[in-house]
């Protein structure tokens, strides 16, 4: 199969099921709307601001340096996985010991109990590296759209039941968590990827660079986008920042997924 025919036929699957998914996922995220109140989506949006920010370090710029490598290297991916590890195992530990501060400065205490459930989910994150970079470089665009839609899918149902239930905000958080879960189980068995620990760094030196203009691009991209949510957040109010999260994540859904 030429390049060419790798690309269309990835692309078509991508398409087909983010089609479905987003049909699926739009009309569960109006059921779940109907069930929760602005505060719960306040909460979810600051809770998304703090693990994202490890994730532009520990899970993009490290994927992007073995694809960038192209071929398979073992002490690359061990390299790669351990260092990531490390700074989730890190970036956990010291998200546990602020996050009362955290939930102080925003004057919501359920912040404090949310953020406690991701500190131990967060470095599961890295078990998703090696395999995501492995369908990228095998352009295995199908694998990774089915397992994405699955996943997905199976998130939509736990978040709807549990917001149903009377669950409030932890219906988002276990839906996420659900979601990240039944990621890692798939993307390990599909790629067939047991990630090892590495304590030999004597040539990771040579792709360090290309890892910390990466960093450095994400950071700036990552303060322009989250800044305006804190501020709401700290200056305006939880209840508004709800209202604006849910309306900017339902404004920008259709260009968001189709550029992907």
């Amino acid at each position: 199969m030429t390049l060419k025919d790798k690309v269309i036929r990835g692309l078509s699957w991508s398409v087909l099921s983010k089609l479905i998914v987003q049909i699926f996922s739009w009309v569960s995220t109006f059921l779940v709307l109907r069930f929760l109140v602005p505060e719960d989506y306040a909460v979810m949006a600051l809770v998304t601001i703090v693990t994202s920010f490890v994730s532009l370090f520990a899970l993009n710029g490290f994927s992007a340096v073995l694809v960038r490598n192209r071929v398979e290297d073992a002490v690359l991916e061990r390299q790669v996985f351990t260092l990531s590890l490390v700074i989730y195992v890190i970036y956990s530990a010291i998200l546990y010991i602020s996050s009362g501060y955290i939930a102080a400065f925003f004057d919501t205490e359920v912040l404090a109990d949310v953020l406690f459930y991701y500190v131990f989910a967060l470095p599961f994150n890295s078990l998703l590296i090696i395999p995501s970079a492995k369908f990228d470089i095998a352009m295995d665009f199908k694998s990774r759209a089915i397992m994405d839609s699955i996943s997905a899918f199976i998130s939509s149902i736990v978040c709807l039941s549990l917001a149903y239930s009377g669950f409030g905000v932890w219906a988002l958080v276990f839906g996420d968590l659900t979601m990240l879960g039944v990621k890692v189980i798939l993307y390990l068995y599909v790629a067939k990827v047991f990630p090892r620990l590495c304590a030999d760094f004597t040539s990771a030196k040579n792709w360090f660079g290309f890892l910390f203009h990466l960093q450095v691009n994400s950071l700036i991209w990552y303060s322009y986008n989250k800044l305006d949510s804190l501020l709401i957040g700290r200056l305006i109010g939880m209840k508004e920042l709800g209202i604006y999260n849910v309306g900017v994540q339902v404004a920008s859904i259709p260009a968001s997924k189709l550029s992907s």
